[in-house]
């Protein structure tokens, strides 16, 4: 699975724009509901976060026993867990029309590793550290124009990575996968690096911790009062990142907006909450949103736009028929609510 291309299609609707963390929240709130329909055992299933700012967490999740760990010297085949290619159960995706990287079909990592060839450099990135999250949960407003990898102040772009101490969530998938520059260019990465970065189960578990920061950002009192719990552009943006402009590559088939997943609570029937946020007063504050409740649906009868939103339930579409729009994109432009 990629979520990168041109601007302006799917990869400006998954990165460096407003709609960076709810494109990754439908995104896994999409693979959760599809391990839930796999055995009626797995009905509660839940997408694990990793924080990265726990040495224990790190721990945990590089485990033989769960999801393996660094890839080994000579090609950074990851060799143990149950996600090794060499165990049999996990052969990724290959597009070698795409990107030289994507001919492999076998998980690898490179822990901490980042080279630049021609000037012979190499340097060890580091993970974020907790200094690095307070300070993205500080930022405000959610987003600004140009609405990009320039945006600032910007929570979004921060907490993405563009700016600010710690490179927040870019700096994770080159930590886990490594990465080797030549000329300017990507000649070599592991999994975790390039646009292939959900073949690497650590993606999902990255990406679950975003969204408990975006959460933890949201259940500010200021901004769960705002719009759309303070999501931005709410109109008035470019095409594809207002509040009710479906999201690609879901679109047309699927209305799914910035809109309809901005609320986690009511995201479908079951919707969702974090047991431990990053910050301790955010359990505190979430109390406080269930007075919320009624002026919270008088918000969205006036400002979400009911007929461009669907609630996840009637969702039919299986994880199978979102690989093959991310492998084979057609991708028409929504109307703008400007």
């Amino acid at each position: 699975m990629m979520a990168f291309g041109p601007a302006q299609n799917l990869s400006m609707i998954a990165h460096r724009s407003p709609t960076f963390l709810p494109w990754h929240r439908a995104y896994l709130r999409y693979l959760e509901r599809e391990i839930q329909r796999l055995k009626p055992e797995f009905k509660d299933v839940t997408i694990p976060y990793w924080d990265w700012t726990s040495a224990k967490s790190g721990k945990a999740l590089w485990d033989k026993d769960f999801i393996g760990g660094d890839g080994r010297e000579s090609d950074w085949r990851v060799m143990d867990g149950k996600f090794a290619y060499d165990n049999g159960n996990w052969t990724l995706y290959t597009a070698p029309g795409v990107s030289p990287v994507y001919k492999r079909p076998d998980l690898r990592r490179k822990f901490h590793y980042y080279k630049v060839e021609d000037v012979d450099q190499s340097e060890f990135v580091n993970l974020p550290n907790t200094d690095n999250v307070n300070e993205a949960l500080k930022e405000n407003p959610y987003d600004r124009p140009n609405w990009d990898s320039e945006s600032q102040p910007s929570f979004r772009n921060m907490l993405e990575g563009g700016y600010g101490e710690g490179q927040i969530h870019n700096i994770v998938h080159i930590w886990v996968g490594g990465m080797i520059i030549k000329n300017n260019t990507m000649i070599d990465c592991g999994t975790m690096s390039y646009g292939g970065s959900p073949n690497d189960p650590c993606f999902w578990l990255h990406h679950a911790n975003i969204d408990r920061l975006w959460a933890d950002w949201q259940l500010n009192q200021d901004h769960w009062n705002l719009e759309h719990k303070g999501y931005q552009p709410v109109s008035g943006g470019p095409t594809n990142f207002n509040a009710n402009d479906p999201m690609l590559p879901w679109y047309p088939s699927v209305s799914i907006t910035p809109a309809l997943v901005a609320n986690f609570y009511i995201i479908d029937s079951k919707g969702y909450k974090y047991k431990k946020y990053f910050r301790d007063t955010t359990v505190d504050r979430e109390e406080k949103m269930r007075g919320l409740e009624v002026a919270d649906k008088e918000m969205m009868s006036t400002v979400v736009d009911s007929a461009l939103n669907v609630n996840f339930d009637s969702i039919k579409d299986s994880m199978d028929n979102l690989i093959q729009t991310l492998r084979n994109p057609v991708f028409p432009i929504a109307k703008s609510n400007r």
